[in-house]
């Protein structure tokens, strides 16, 4: 015999509010309710630690599906872009302030879908990054060897750029001397050192 529970009793069982609830019922984690907003405790139980046991693991080897509610999965992308709160619900469709985006931010959903979506372009981003820097070292050395060092000079300089040290803007200093008088120079010095 099934024992039925309403939401609230089973957000009080799984110690999470009666709205996270309904939030996984959309999401597909926990059996449709019954008519009345009751469900299954046993099944829904069962659903719900399933979830917990699968958690990040199969969340990194394979991204979710998009949430049910298009509104709610266009505030999570532009959220993960790097919008405010405030600025995403409006771009959603949404009409309100401050408050109303601040309170979506705090739904379990919601904020689940946002977390996943950044690392989701963090670990694309390292990826890219990380191939960029692995190139423009291979140019510099490959560049060094051949002697062409304004071509190294600017690997390196592009490498500080991805590293994010080198300034947005150049610093004004007053030179004696050109880049080219400098490309000399050194060439002259790397040519005495040779045997």
């Amino acid at each position: 015999m099934a024992t039925t529970v309403t939401i609230e009793k089973l957000g009080l069982a799984l110690g999470i509010t009666a709205k996270e609830v309904k939030e996984l019922t959309r999401a597909g984690v926990i059996p449709q309710l019954a008519k009345g907003g009751q469900c299954d405790f046993i099944p829904a139980l069962q659903a719900y630690v399933q979830h917990l046991r699968d958690g990040p693991r199969s969340r990194a080897a394979m991204p979710s599906p998009p949430l049910p509610n298009a509104r709610h999965e266009k505030f999570c992308q532009e959220v993960a872009k790097g919008a405010s709160a405030t600025t995403a619900y409006k771009r959603a469709g949404y009409k309100g302030g401050r408050q109303h985006a601040a309170r979506m931010m705090t739904f379990g959903l919601i904020a689940a879908r946002i977390a996943e979506l950044k690392s989701i372009a963090a670990a694309e981003c390292e990826i890219t990054l990380k191939v960029l820097i692995d190139r423009a070292s291979e140019i510099e050395r490959a560049a060094t060897r051949e002697g062409e060092y304004m071509a190294a000079i600017r690997s390196i300089e592009t490498l500080a750029k991805l590293a994010n040290l080198w300034p947005a803007e150049r610093p004004k200093v007053e030179s004696l001397f050109t880049t080219e008088q400098l490309v000399a120079r050194h060439q002259a010095r790397m040519a005495a050192q040779q045997p």
